[in-house]
């Protein structure tokens, strides 16, 4: 690959699109559920199901948008704008939809149809934005400081998500629906602004010529001329996406992933609620604690990427884990205490604080570590496929978000939410408990077991890069070291002797020649 020269504007010019994939979603995870119940008239099974309904539709595009990422260079807006690239420019004159999420009154069709699209967006910037980092570097440092770019944009579009409706709140009225709508007028200006400098500040991998997409869309097996050639494709999207699967050290990175963020789902979905008719808080308490704690979650995200590189994913995932369990601990106890509103608010601010805190670099970790799974694949395919893995670790997130989210309306409606009312039941209250105890701190406890199994670092990887490079200049596969076969092994679940494309994890169509020019033409 040919090398450009990364600096300071690169790393802030990627990250800065996490104000949309982040921020985006902080407003939505923590005030859409109360939008919905309050301001639409709809019950919290409705509210859940248009979650649910509109993230499994998406999480089938997810593997889709990948592969179409991965081919997409082969087309001429690809060759001109970029394969990745392109859809941030696509995305800009789309974002008004988010503001059209937060328009009263209306029926409940057309809150699912609203949300659909914004998550279709989201869909199409967000699996392409995701593989820049591997598309622009192998070195693991540089990728970490992208990702930590990412975690510094994503923690201050926490805290405005959480900032900008608590000052409406104040100015306008905390029960005026109308801090919503403005809110995400506001925040659509600064998304598009995003995608722009994105796009300015990013390039492509050199080395992936036509002859390259060629060789990868030829793998796929797609005969042009048979009938149902849509069918084909559907069919080997999703072998390809379930084909990453063999790959021990992505099934850990999952695990990690999806019980963490589903854990923090739930945490999000529920926070609210539970301050407002649990703990008898208001909203402005609310986003002023989580806008605090992004806050001051800012300044510390400039040493996430050093911390990764000198602590190991492990203990920094350890460390993290621990302060957000206890933190949701607190939380969760402060409801059988008998503090007045003052102890309970400065209580739930500092708390709070620390949730956020910690919890960011959960968020920031496994996106810096998937930059590093397709090397792994690598090794075992021969194949770049930054696309593929990207949507198929979408698609897994947002079928289990959609579960739980479906799951925690129904839950709060068997615990007795009363829509419309700020006067609960008792039994939501036990309800919501539950919910914390069970499903969050529950799902953190998977998470941080599996981390203790999870060998991907700087170290291993280096070691993994180094092997790759000295197979692909012609180096023999009997020359292996030690240290290499050890490390390949650990992380790819293959013998040594079955990477390197000495496997069936695909089937080799390469010898067609004319289907390959036929393709060409895609």
């Amino acid at each position: 690959m040919k090398k450009k020269k990364f600096n300071k504007l690169t790393y802030v010019g990627y990250g800065m699109t996490d104000l949309f994939g982040s921020g985006a979603f902080a407003v939505i995870s923590a005030w859409y559920m109360i939008f919905l119940t309050t301001y639409a008239g709809l019950s919290a099974t409705q509210a859940a199901s248009i979650f649910a309904i509109s993230r499994i539709l998406d999480a089938g595009l997810n593997p889709i948008m990948g592969m179409i990422s991965d081919k997409f260079g082969m087309t001429r807006l690809g060759r001109r704008f970029g394969r990745r690239r392109f859809f941030l420019l696509l995305a800009i004159p789309l974002v008004p939809i988010y503001a059209a999420l937060w328009v009263t009154d209306m029926p409940y069709l057309y809150y699912l149809l609203m949300i659909i699209a914004i998550e279709t967006v989201a869909t199409m910037v967000l699996i392409p934005w995701e593989t820049l980092p591997t598309e622009m570097t192998t070195d693991f440092n540089s990728r970490s400081y992208m990702a930590n770019w990412r975690f510094i944009w994503a923690g201050l579009a926490y805290t405005l998500a959480n900032f900008i409706p608590g000052q409406l709140f104040k100015y306008l009225g905390e029960h005026d629906p109308d801090v919503f709508f403005y809110n995400a007028i506001i925040f659509s200006i600064i998304f598009a602004i995003a995608f722009l400098v994105t796009y300015l500040c990013t390039w492509e991998r050199s080395d992936i010529d036509e002859t390259c997409n060629i060789e990868e869309v030829s793998r796929l097996n797609i005969d042009k001329s048979k009938k149902g050639v849509a069918w084909q494709l559907i069919k080997s999207t999703i072998y390809e996406s379930f084909s990453t699967l063999k790959i021990r050290a992505w099934r850990q990175h999952l695990v990690i992933y999806i019980s963490s963020f589903t854990a923090l789902d739930l945490f999000g979905g529920i926070f609210v609620f539970w301050v407002l008719y649990s703990l008898n808080l208001n909203k402005v308490v609310v986003a002023d604690s989580m806008a605090l704690g992004g806050f001051i979650s800012l300044p510390l995200g400039f040493l996430s990427a050093w911390f990764l590189i000198k602590l190991g994913p492990r203990k920094m995932f350890t460390i993290c884990y621990g302060v957000v369990l206890l933190s949701i601990i607190i939380i969760t106890l402060l409801s059988y205490t008998d503090f007045d509103s003052t102890m309970m608010t400065t209580i739930i601010s500092i708390t709070t604080v620390f949730f956020v805190v910690f919890k960011g670099p959960l968020y920031f970790l496994p996106w810096s570590l998937y930059s590093f799974i397709p090397d792994v694949d690598e090794v075992v395919t021969k194949q770049r496929r930054e696309g593929t893995y990207a949507g198929f670790m979408t698609l897994m997130r947002k079928f289990t978000q959609a579960l739980s989210m479906m799951l925690l309306g129904v839950l709060l409606d068997l615990g007795g939410l009363v829509k419309n009312s700020s006067a609960q039941p008792e039994s939501l209250n036990t309800m919501m408990a539950w919910i914390l105890c069970v499903g969050v701190v529950g799902g953190l406890f998977v998470a941080l077991f599996t981390v203790f199994k999870y060998n991907l670092n700087k170290h291993t990887h280096s070691i993994l890069i180094s092997e790759i490079d000295r197979l692909k200049s012609g180096g023999s596969m009997a020359d292996v070291t030690d240290e290499s076969r050890t490390v390949v092994e650990d992380l790819t679940g293959y013998k040594y002797e079955e990477v390197w494309g000495n496997n069936t994890l695909f089937v080799d169509h390469s010898e067609n020649i004319q289907e390959k020019v036929e393709l060409k033409t895609i």
